[in-house]
């Protein structure tokens, strides 16, 4: 008889106790003495058996449960089988199905003692996860105050001298460059339901939550006071979660944004995201949606109120044991105004690196690559816009792990923003340097 082991991927958060699992089958087989009985029986307790396996192997769990199912009906002594059964159920969520068949295999005098340590701490894991997925509210606030500085707040064009068709003009000394520190305040809170029901996708099931997330952002500069920025978002919407498999989330959410204390806009969203894991978590595949209609407040920005719809896709990496972490992603986007002049179509490109350099600390670095290409043309000068603007960004993190300071976070941020465009006006350089303290609770 071919030598049969566990598989069909890994149970979460249990990867020794299912290892275990695999050799403690086989022990089952030999100590009830199903080699006999499947030599007499089978090819076709074998053959299923072995189908069973192969189809939950390829993530079909509803085919791979129907075939141990049918096995057991058959066979009901095949405890080899139950036990398969319960793992694949477990990987389904239904927990209470997993526990009744683990017992049942505990409960025969003909397991072996170590088979029984291995199955105990096997249903241990099955109830730690079961109390995890019971209906409950989870709140998690958090709290962060910091310090920036801001090389250009009013993003001033870089030089003094701009060219309008062949004609040179001066900067008045108001728009060029205004350089200030600020003092940013940002509070969050983030709420989860669990529902504690299931959603069958195919094959699978997926867990269903519910998420809500309400934040708090300040940044108040000490002389310019007409830039500082206030920022209010409420966003609330159904999350599915397959373990180790994918999770998928559609969130509406709601902005207030202030400008120097001054009602800037309202932008109300749609953010439907998917992602995919491969290979245990290894590499990831996400797919993230943006769909905002702007409204803006003030007079001056007359023709602004805007459709915003943008699509991306990332690809992620992790590796020497996820202590490294590598994405790279395209934005594809197109702003729809009621003034051509603001409507525009544009790509970005990213990459990251995240490095966990020491204990509960981080260093990372990030590269955006935008393009944008304005529909309507400006005025005096008769010609569309067409900007790229490049962004680096580097920062550091650590978080504390020290009597009265267990919990807080510190990190260090820069910034710089360097836009090129075919238009003097619009070229600017920025640089913006921040350090933040925070605490999650």
């Amino acid at each position: 008889m071919k030598k049969l082991k566990v598989g069909g991927g890994l149970l979460p958060g249990c990867k020794k106790i299912y290892t275990t699992l695999a050799v403690c089958l086989i022990i089952i087989t030999v100590g009830q003495g199903v080699k006999a009985a499947e030599t007499t029986q089978a090819p076709s307790a074998q053959q299923q058996f072995l189908d069973a396996m192969k189809k939950r192997a390829e993530d079909k769990l509803y085919d791979a449960a129907a075939g141990f199912n049918n096995i057991l009906t058959n066979h009901p002594l095949l405890q080899r089988a139950r036990l398969e059964l319960a793992v694949t159920y477990y990987r389904l969520y239904d927990y209470a199905k997993a526990q009744k068949l683990a017992q049942k295999v505990l409960d025969d005098p003909k397991t072996p003692p170590n088979v029984r340590v291995t199955v105990l701490a096997f249903m241990a894991q099955i109830k730690r996860d079961a109390q995890g997925m019971k209906p409950g509210h989870t709140w998690k606030p958090s709290i962060a105050i910091g310090w920036m500085h801001d090389s250009n707040i009013n993003v001033g064009p870089s030089s003094n001298v701009i060219n309008i068709g062949n004609t040179q003009l001066q900067v008045s000394p108001g728009s060029l460059p205004i350089s200030d520190d600020a003092t940013i305040l940002s509070a969050n809170l983030a709420h989860r339901y669990e529902t504690g029901k299931t959603v069958r996708f195919g094959q699978k099931n997926a867990s269903f939550l519910w998420q809500d997330n309400l934040s708090l952002y300040r940044r108040d500069y000490y002389s310019e006071n007409v830039d500082d920025l206030d920022v209010i978002s409420f966003s609330t919407g159904p999350a599915f979660v397959a373990m180790k498999d994918w999770r998928a989330n559609l969130a509406a959410q709601v902005s207030y944004i202030r400008l120097g204390n001054r009602d800037l806009a309202w932008f109300t969203s749609l953010l439907p995201s998917y992602t995919k894991q491969f290979a245990n978590g290894a590499y990831q595949l996400s797919l993230d949606g943006d769909y905002t209609f702007r409204i803006y407040k003030r007079d001056q920005d007359k023709g602004r109120n805007s459709n915003y719809l943008s699509g991306q896709l990332s690809i992620g990496r992790t590796f020497v044991r996820a202590r490294v972490g590598l994405l790279a992603g395209v934005r594809l986007f197109r702003e729809t105004a009621d003034d051509t002049i603001y409507t525009d179509t544009g790509r970005d490109f990213y990459a990251s690196i995240s490095w966990r350099a020491w204990t509960n600390g981080a260093l990372y670095g990030r590269i955006n690559d935008t393009h944008y290409s304005y529909d309507g043309k400006e005025a005096l000068i008769n010609l569309s816009r067409q900007e790229r603007t490049r962004k680096y960004t580097l920062g550091i993190s650590h978080t504390f792990r020290y009597k009265w300071l267990n919990g807080w976070g510190l990190s260090g941020n820069y910034v710089r923003t360097e836009n090129n465009s075919n238009i003097d006006l619009y070229e600017y350089t920025r640089e913006q340097s921040s350090v933040m303290l925070s605490k999650a609770f």
